[in-house]
């Protein structure tokens, strides 16, 4: 199976954007994403040379830096049903969105089954630590940044841990991780399963100037937020009754 799946699958795709960032003129195209489904697994360096050579047959005759870039990520059709079965959201939004581009007929894909408690509750929990920690990782950048006095990196690496930790709390009780980056919807989002994330930003304006000012004054507020109030909220929700 060849599975066409991201922006171009769901007809949101940017064919090409210029704008200045940070100074700096800058374009942007959206990727054409593509997931190649195996029979079997294959070792590592045969796969990669067989993606390696489609890539090169794609760039023929191409500039290959004006061009849109294909990105491939391959899974065997056990370890990606095995996925969809447990409803990882990247693989099932892939099923539900994705285009079939090639389809040999010898397998299907596999449907979504109602998961446990217990699968629930490890879900959540990797999900959790996963976001949790990388939003930490952005923190510590942005603090470092802070400290350099580099002022716009800082404020894009707040803002990449913002996203992290409203997503760290809307993973746990949702499973799902929408395809979002606006902090304010973020922040609705993530106040439907924990009220306490609200005090993260408590004077938000619906102005944009006012919220960006908000946003720089009280992120740092985040992680006393939720490693306290926040998170033994989530823990208990999660753990057994």
């Amino acid at each position: 199976m060849i599975i066409l799946y991201g922006s171009y699958a769901r007809n949101t795709y940017v064919d090409y954007d210029q704008r200045i960032e940070y100074g700096i003129r800058t374009c942007f195209m959206s990727d054409y994403d593509i997931l190649v489904v195996t029979s079997t697994r294959f070792q590592r360096y045969i796969i990669n040379h067989i993606l390696s050579k489609a890539t090169d047959n794609y760039y023929k005759g191409k500039n290959r830096y004006a061009s849109t870039t294909v990105q491939f990520i391959d899974e065997s059709i056990d370890d990606l049903n095995k996925a969809i079965d447990k409803n990882r959201y990247f693989y099932t939004d892939i099923k539900r969105e994705g285009i079939m581009l090639y389809n040999s007929g010898r397998y299907k894909l596999a449907r979504r089954r109602k998961l446990n408690y217990r699968e629930i509750k490890e879900l959540a929990e990797e999900y959790y630590n996963d976001r949790f920690e990388r939003a930490n990782d952005f923190l510590r950048n942005a603090m470092y940044d802070k400290n350099d006095e580099r002022y716009k990196i800082c404020s894009f690496h707040l803002h990449q841990a913002c996203e992290n930790y409203y997503n760290s709390i809307i993973l746990t009780f949702t499973l799902y991780s929408p395809k979002e980056h606006s902090l304010i919807t973020l922040s609705g989002r993530a106040k439907t399963h924990s009220l306490e994330s609200s005090e993260a930003f408590p004077g938000i304006r619906k102005k944009k100037n006012d919220f960006s000012i908000c946003c720089r004054t009280h992120t740092f507020r985040l992680v006393i937020i939720y490693t306290s109030a926040s998170l033994k909220k989530i823990s208990r929700r999660l753990s057994p009754k």
